[in-house]
């Protein structure tokens, strides 16, 4: 594991001790090409995602790196996120969940895992989905729309053993399934926690939608 932090977030007193763990090691071999660096509003796709968590209550953010590895290190160079290199990316999720969990502060509470290809989670639901995680003491809050779970999820600090054991693609999907009394649906009022970008139909489908989602929304 290779580990970068040019431009930590700094904490302050507002600030929840959640750290934001962003999955963004993935070959993107559905797209063909570098999914995350590909144009979105004035930037890419990534550092529309990075700035969105940057602006939340996280105190800090592990950005995960694998394939295009060099060229993502390259446009998050100014941001203050800490950047960790999954050299085992072809292994799977499991693997960078695991290294952005040991990368975390041994000060947080939670972890909030998100994933890279999703422009459309704002702030707005991050903030809520910590908050919610805070004020209730959760073991797992997951995003919800209409009953049905999406991304982004946080953990408790107690699953951190189970965190930092996974393997292959299923990701934390198993400990949520396997913690079921664990486990807090939060409601966002919106479908963007559905809405990643695998393939190019996806990413012209959604630069031409406005799905929008605002405090009003929640």
């Amino acid at each position: 594991m290779n580990l970068s932090s040019p431009n930590k977030k700094t904490s302050n007193d507002s600030q929840a001790m959640v750290s934001g763990i962003l999955l963004a090691a993935g070959e993107s071999r559905r797209m063909g090409q570098p999914k995350l660096l590909l144009p979105w509003g004035k930037a890419t796709i990534l550092e529309s995602v990075v700035d969105n968590y940057l602006r939340s209550k996280i105190f800090e953010l592990i950005v995960v790196v694998g394939a295009s590895r060099n060229k993502i290190k390259e446009v998050l160079n100014s941001k203050p996120v800490i950047v960790v290199e999954n050299l085992s990316y072809k292994e799977g999720m499991g693997s960078s969940i695991r290294l952005g969990v040991k990368a975390a502060s041994k000060l947080a509470e939670g972890y909030l895992i998100g994933l890279g290809d999703q422009p459309f989670i704002t702030t707005d639901i991050i903030n809520h989905l910590i908050t919610s995680f805070l004020r209730e003491r959760m073991g797992i809050a997951v995003c919800a729309y209409q009953q049905k779970r999406g991304h982004p999820v946080i953990f408790n600090r107690k699953f951190r053993p189970a965190l930092c054991a996974l393997k292959g693609e299923i990701g934390g999907k198993g400990i949520i399934e396997q913690n079921p009394d664990e486990v807090k649906y939060i409601e966002v009022g919106s479908k963007a926690i559905f809405a990643d970008i695998d393939t190019l139909e996806d990413y012209q489908k959604f630069q031409s939608l406005e799905l929008k989602t605002t405090k009003n929304d929640l």
